[in-house]
């Protein structure tokens, strides 16, 4: 309280102010301007949206000054953040904008393609053919979701598991459905091991079926063995073609798990070779079986200082290498990598936003993301004191769909910003001082 009542400008998280606005240790009434950062996360009921909701019942008036680089991926996005948020006015600029382009400094883009190699190419059909059975699986127990293992993705899987919660088929009895969403739960399970095997490696894709089969084992010990689910997980670890699968990702990550993996190796030794020592590299990936098997990888280069920079949260039974980082710890490496004790941060969504990492002179996407606000977010770590560069891996003929398709969402996107006329903006009275017209 005693903070509140004297200082004139805080900085606070949203859920703290929401905290202080419900308990009444905030002054409401004397809140005049309100300050959100990457604004686009206004959405549903995140605490963005309950401060302002909270503020505007306690408030006579007050302004909201919302910042985010990427607003929403179209105007249906948009409006629901302006609305959230109260906002009458939208002041849109980007590289090109006359006030911005002299401020900013040049970024190259470019996408490496990398061809895969045939022991990555086996291992990976081995993972697909896997997941082809548990789709004939499904469809054979009439929840049919796909046939190609290629396209049909987890959450297709996910969006069908609710919807036979919520309205299972006419005439399909209770158990027959309860099997069905453990069919697709298993499914689910095989979905991200191919995911995972396609962007990111054998070895990654090992490591998610190991922890998944010691998952079953501890559950299995505890009496759990009439579980559906266990009972299909059964099946499929005794099954041929998971045996098959698990031979060849083996023999993949034997070969080098995935070719990406030396195609980083070889542009970061580039990039130290050619730029002063106190340049700075971040690698991005989405997932944290990657971070591992990348940071464990890039230790073999001469030159490359590199740590991994994940979230706070740890799976059960993680390991010291996949544990996750608190906040203090995260500050230490940041300011480790500030200092130049490490070089090069391998770094999941964590680092993408919200943090004051400091210049980087190269960005590398490990994973290709068919967001365009991820992509935004992560080559805007890049090119702002100094010219800098972004490298996109590409994986022939496995990645390329969905590169193309993060250019078209990131148009879209860019679209979406330029309607924004046809958003519509919430009508809100002038603050002006006591006793001024208003017009």
């Amino acid at each position: 309280r005693r903070v509140w009542r004297f200082a004139r400008f805080l900085f606070l998280t949203a859920q703290t102010f929401v905290n202080d606005l419900k308990t009444g240790v905030c002054p409401g009434e004397d809140v005049v301007c309100l300050v959100v950062d990457e604004a686009h996360k206004a959405t549903s009921n995140h605490s963005y949206v309950q401060a302002a909701r909270l503020l505007g019942r306690r408030s006579a008036g007050f302004r909201v000054l919302a910042l985010s680089a990427t607003p929403g991926s179209n105007a249906e996005r948009m409006q629901e953040v302006v609305s959230n948020l109260r906002i009458s006015r939208i002041e849109a600029r980007d590289e090109q904008s006359v006030d911005v382009v002299g401020c900013l400094k040049s970024r190259q883009m470019d996408k490496v393609v990398v061809q895969p190699t045939a022991e990555y190419l086996a291992g990976r059909a081995a993972a697909l053919e896997a997941y082809r059975a548990l789709l004939r699986k499904l469809r054979e127990s009439g929840v049919g979701v796909g046939d190609d293992p290629a396209k049909v993705r987890r959450y297709s899987l996910l969006a069908k598991q609710k919807e036979l919660a919520a309205a299972p088929p006419a005439g399909m009895e209770q158990h027959h459905v309860y099997r069905a969403q453990a069919h697709l739960t298993v499914a689910m399970m095989v979905a991200q091991g191919v995911e995972l095997a396609s962007s990111h490696g054998c070895s990654s894709a090992i490591a998610h079926f190991r922890r998944d089969m010691e998952e079953w084992r501890l559950l299995r010990e505890g009496g759990g063995r009439r579980k559906m689910g266990l009972q299909l997980r059964e099946e499929l670890y005794q099954s041929e073609v998971y045996h098959e699968m698990l031979s060849k990702l083996a023999e993949g990550e034997a070969a080098g798990s995935h070719p990406k993996l030396s195609a980083t190796a070889a542009l970061l030794s580039h990039h130290f070779g050619a730029h002063p020592a106190g340049s700075r590299v971040m690698v991005f990936t989405s997932l944290r079986d990657s971070v591992v098997e990348l940071t464990a990888h890039l230790a073999k280069v001469e030159g490359v200082r590199a740590f991994r920079f994940v979230g706070q949260a740890s799976a059960k039974g993680s390991d010291e290498t996949r544990k996750g980082l608190s906040q203090a710890q995260q500050r230490e490496v940041v300011r480790s990598f500030r200092q130049g004790n490490y070089n090069v941060l391998v770094a999941t969504s964590i680092g993408e936003e919200g943090l004051d990492i400091g210049e980087v002179d190269l960005i590398i996407c490990y994973d290709v993301s068919s967001s365009a606000i991820r992509q935004t977010q992560r080559f805007g770590r890049t090119g702002r004191r100094n010219a800098g560069r972004v490298v996109m891996l590409v994986t022939r003929g496995v990645e390329e769909e969905v590169y193309e398709r993060s250019l078209a969402n990131a148009s879209i996107m860019k679209r979406a910003l330029a309607q924004a006329a046809a958003v519509q903006l919430v009508q809100t009275r002038p603050l002006l001082p006591p006793g001024l017209p208003t017009r």
